[in-house]
C-alpha cells in the first residue's frame, strides 16, 4: 500500500513508510489485501471466514448448474414426449385417414350405387373422416410452434371441408349414373386431397419433426458433458469441505466436525443421486426417442405410402384416361416402403431378414432401402421384428396381386382386374394389404407402448430433482455455517 501522507508516494511495509518514515495506522490498509495477507501470515479468523465462503459459493454454483441442467433436461423430455412427437404421429394419421377416405371414395365409384359394399364404403368413408377431424382436433391443442403448425392445420382444415364437399359432389354424379362426370368431379377431390390436406400434413409434421430432432440431438450432444459437470462441482464441494474438516482438526485439536460431516454426507447423497437421475434419464430418453420413436415414425411413414398406394391402385382402376399418372404414384408410393437396389429383391430380402431374425442377430439387409427398411433395422423389443417381417412378406404378396391386376386389365379382362384389385379372397390385393396394416399395426402398438413407458419413466427420473437439489444445497450451507459458527466467533470476542 501506499503511504497518505501529504507530498510523500511512498510504500509502506509492516505499518511504516520506507520513504517519509511515518508509522502508518493498520486501518489504512484495503480489506481484501489484509485478508489476503492474514491468510499467509496463518491468521485463523480469516481462514474460517474463507473456508466459510468457499464452501457456501462451491454449493450455490453447485445448485445453480445442477437445477440449470435439470430444466435443460425437463425441456428435452417435454419436447419429445409430450410437444412435438404427438403433432408428428397426429399429423401422419391425418394423411393416413384421408388415403384411406380417397381409397374408400374410388372403391365406392367403382361399385353399383345402393349395394350392400356401397353403403359399408360410405360407412367407412364416414368413420375415417370423423377420425381425421378428431386427429386435427388433438394437434390443435397441442399447438407449441406457433404459425409454423397453425398455418398447415388451418389449411388442412378449409382442405378437409372442400374435399367432403367434392366427394360428395363425385357420389351424387355416380348415383346419377352419370359415371363420366362423377369422374371429372373425383379428379377436383383428388387434386385437393393432394395439393392442400396431403402437404399441409406433410408441413406439419415438418415443423414438429424438426423441432424434436433439433433439441434430442442438442441435448445428446450435451448431456455427457452436463453430467461430468455436475459431477466435477460436487466433487470440488466434497473436497473443500474434507479439507475444511481436516484444518480444523489440526488447528483445534478435535477429531470430528459433526455439522461438517453432515455437510460432506448431504453432498455425497446430492450428488450420486443427481448424477444417477441424469445418466437414467438420457438412456430413458434414448429409449423413447432412437429405440421407439424413430420405429414409430418409420411404421407410420409405412402406413401412410401403404394407403397412398391402395388409393393409386384404385383410381387407376377407375380413371383409366389417367392410368399411367396413377400407376406412377402406386410405383412411388410402393418404393418408399420398400426399395430394392439393383440384384435385390422380396424373395431374397425376406430370406435373409428369416435367417437373421431366427439367428438372434441384429438385422442388416443390403440392397434394401425405404420405411420398412428403416424399422427392420431398428428392431429393439420382443414381438416387433416377427411383425415388421410379417409385413414385408405381405407387401411382397401385395405387390404380386397388383401385377396380376394389371395384367388382366392390360389383356383386355377388365372385369376379372377389377375383382383382384378390390377383392378380399386370398387371390386378390386387398387380402395381403389388410394382413400387411394388421403387421403394421403390432409393431407400432409394441413401440408406442414401449414409447410411453420410456417418456413416463424419463419424467420420473427428473420428478422433485431441482426442489431436493435446492433443499440440500441449502442444508450444506447451513451445516457448514454451523460448523463454523463457533470457532468464528472466538475470534470475533
Amino acid at each position: 500500500m501506499q503511504c497518505k501522507e501529504p507530498g510523500c508516494n511512498g510504500k509502506v511495509v509492516d505499518g511504516l513508510c520506507r520513504s517519509c518514515g511515518v508509522s502508518v495506522p493498520e486501518e489504512q490498509g484495503e480489506p481484501l489485501q489484509k485478508m489476503i495477507g492474514a491468510v499467509f501470515r496463518n491468521v485463523t479468523s480469516a481462514r474460517l471466514k474463507l473456508l466459510f465462503v468457499a464452501n457456501c459459493l462451491i454449493a450455490s454454483v453447485f445448485c445453480l448448474v445442477s437445477v440449470n441442467i435439470v430444466n435443460r433436461h425437463e425441456y428435452a423430455v417435454r419436447t419429445v414426449g409430450l410437444d412435438a412427437a404427438p403433432s408428428v404421429m397426429a399429423a401422419h394419421q391425418i394423411k393416413i385417414g384421408a388415403e384411406q377416405m380417397d381409397a374408400n371414395l374410388t372403391n365406392e365409384l367403382l361399385v353399383a350405387p345402393g349395394e350392400e359394399k356401397a353403403r359399408r364404403l360410405i360407412a367407412a368413408f364416414e368413420d375415417r373422416r370423423r377420425s381425421v377431424g378428431q386427429h386435427i382436433v388433438a394437434a390443435a391443442e397441442n399447438i407449441t410452434y406457433g404459425r409454423a403448425e397453425q398455418e398447415p392445420l388451418e389449411e388442412i382444415q378449409a382442405a378437409a371441408g372442400k374435399y367432403e364437399m367434392q366427394a360428395q359432389r363425385a357420389r351424387d354424379m355416380h348415383e346419377a349414373g352419370r359415371s363420366a362426370d362423377a369422374v371429372k368431379a373425383y379428379r377436383a377431390a383428388m387434386q385437393t386431397l393432394l395439393e392442400k390436406l396431403l402437404a399441409n400434413a406433410d408441413a406439419l409434421n415438418k415443423a414438429n419433426a424438426g423441432e424434436l430432432e433439433r433439441i434430442y440431438w442438442r441435448k445428446e450432444s450435451e448431456s455427457a458433458l452436463s453430467s461430468g459437470l455436475v459431477l466435477a462441482l460436487g466433487m470440488l464441494l466434497l473436497a473443500l469441505l474434507v479439507i475444511t474438516q481436516i484444518y480444523l482438526a489440526r488447528r483445534f485439536h478435535k477429531r470430528l466436525n459433526l455439522p461438517l460431516l453432515a455437510a460432506t454426507v448431504c453432498t455425497i447423497i446430492v450428488v450420486e443421486h443427481v448424477y444417477s437421475a441424469l445418466l437414467a434419464n438420457a438412456r430413458h430418453l434414448k429409449v423413447a426417442k432412437q429405440d421407439s420413436y424413430d420405429s414409430i415414425v418409420a411404421l407410420l411413414d409405412a402406413r401412410a405410402d401403404a394407403y397412398s398406394a391402395n388409393a393409386a391402385q384404385n383410381r387407376w382402376i377407375l380413371d383409366r384416361e389417367h392410368a399411367a399418372e396413377h400407376e406412377t404414384l402406386f410405383l412411388n408410393s410402393v418404393s418408399s416402403i420398400a426399395h430394392f437396389a439393383r440384384d435385390h429383391d422380396f424373395s431374397e430380402t425376406i430370406a435373409r431378414a428369416q435367417k437373421q431374425l431366427a439367428g438372434g442377430q441384429q438385422i442388416e439387409l443390403p440392397g434394401f432401402s425405404g420405411s420398412l427398411a428403416d424399422e427392420l433395422r431398428n428392431i429393439r423389443y420382443d414381438g416387433e421384428g416377427r411383425a415388421a417381417l410379417d409385413a414385408l412378406l405381405a407387401l411382397s404378396d401385395y405387390r404380386a396381386a397388383d401385377s396380376k391386376m394389371r395384367e388382366l386389365a392390360r389383356s383386355g379382362a377388365y372385369d376379372e382386374a377389377i375383382k383382384v384389385g378390390l377383392g378380399y379372397d386370398p387371390g386378390s390385393s386387398k387380402f395381403p394389404f389388410t394382413k400387411f396394416d394388421d403387421a403394421l399395426g403390432r409393431a407400432l402398438s409394441i413401440n408406442q407402448d414401449h414409447f410411453n413407458t420410456a417418456v413416463r419413466a424419463a419424467f420420473d427420473d427428473l420428478r422433485g430433482l431441482s426442489f431436493f437439489v435446492q433443499a440440500t444445497s441449502l442444508l450444506i450451507a447451513i451445516c457448514v455455517y454451523f460448523g463454523l459458527r463457533k470457532h468464528m466467533a472466538e475470534y470475533m470476542d
